[in-house]
């Protein structure tokens, strides 16, 4: 197999050719977690793209949690509480990323605030903005009894939208 016939060759170590010089992935690298193995295989077809990870948070009853890697979505998913929240934020910012951000929706200030001290606190050097969230609720309609889905698109919406520095 030549390295032009493929963009990515998933493969192990033992079953690697001799001398192929095109991009591979090695099952040995792999982590066994869908979203690190999702960056993995992100990082090598695109790795000319903007070395970025956005971690978009929907606050309220249930918290939207996405998370944009290279400008490929990775995960949109929902967290029954604002400390599942912040552990799936945790986990998700140990993704190796040059640039690292966290957009968060500040339609209801105390959840967003919450959200904002306990993920500053633990890593300090990540940037965190606060996004208006008018119309993301409406952008992500679905459902009525689909209120999962909805507030992890209402994520993904914020955290593609600009905001301003927490603090």
């Amino acid at each position: 197999m030549k390295p032009s016939e493929t963009r990515l060759l998933l493969t192990t170590a033992a079953e690697l050719p001799k001398g192929y010089e095109g991009d591979s992935l090695l099952f040995e690298d792999l982590k066994r977690n869908q979203v690190a193995d999702s960056a993995a295989v992100v990082s090598v077809l695109f790795e000319k793209r903007k070395d970025s990870l956005l971690v978009g948070l929907d606050p309220g009853g249930f918290t939207g949690v996405s998370c944009i890697y290279r400008g490929f979505p990775l995960l949109a998913t929902v967290c029954d509480s604002l400390e599942k929240a912040v552990d799936t934020t945790m986990l998700l910012l140990r993704l190796d990323s040059r640039e690292k951000l966290v957009r968060i929706g500040a339609g209801d200030r105390a959840k967003a605030d919450y959200l904002a001290r306990a993920v500053s606190s633990v890593l300090p050097g990540v940037r965190i903005e606060l996004v208006d969230e008018k119309g993301t609720t409406k952008e992500a309609r679905g459902p009525i009894n689909d209120r999962g889905r909805r507030d992890a698109t209402s994520a993904f919406i914020i955290a593609r939208k600009r905001g301003l520095p927490y603090r």
